[in-house]
């Protein structure tokens, strides 16, 4: 005999919501945005609201055009937000919570990136060892690859090779050229 407590203990836990696991971050501070991240909420993410204390929704981000039309206004006060803390602050912060996130690098950045040095993808110049350029991206188990770019080539380096072998002056033509100024040793 099958009793009222014993369909309680073999029937399935609720169901989880389709959004379980999921965590936003609501930036929103339009009618439309909040409002989207409550339904997102209802079904079952973990909302993050970030916001600027008595700050209210604005009419100037009311809607994309309204936006586009505001957006320095918009970028000076994202931008007033974001200089609250450095950018390994906000990092610190996100990761925290799982947000991803990742540093935009300048190029200066770029030269002290580890990846790019542990990749050998930045390489000397020959006789330049300050210089770098990009290194070879192709890496390939077994093949050697350069530890530097060679030389770059200096001014008029090149210039007799390219006259004579591949546009066909003569030496004599070409002797003319450096006499009348028209090409540099």
């Amino acid at each position: 005999m099958t009793h009222q407590n014993d369909a309680l203990k073999i029937a399935d836990p609720l169901p989880k919501k389709p959004l379980e696991g999921i965590r936003v971050i609501d930036l929103t501070r339009v009618l439309s945005g909040p409002f989207c991240t409550m339904i997102l909420k209802n079904l079952g993410a973990e909302v993050i609201k970030v916001e600027r204390p008595q700050s209210g929704d604005d009419a100037r981000f009311k809607t994309n055009d309204l936006r586009t039309r505001n957006v320095k206004a918009l970028t000076e006060i994202m931008n007033g937000v974001l200089m609250t803390g450095t950018t390994d602050w906000w990092m610190e912060r996100l990761n925290e919570i799982n947000i991803p996130c990742a540093k935009v690098n300048t190029i200066a950045d770029l030269f002290h990136y580890d990846q790019l040095r542990e990749r050998n993808m930045l390489v000397a110049v020959d006789g330049e060892e300050s210089y770098k350029i990009a290194g070879n991206p192709v890496k390939i188990d077994g093949v050697p690859e350069d530890e530097t770019a060679g030389h770059y080539p200096k001014l008029g380096e090149h210039n007799d090779l390219i006259l004579e072998d591949l546009l066909g002056y003569a030496k004599k033509d070409i002797e003319q050229f450096y006499q009348n100024g028209i090409v540099w040793k």
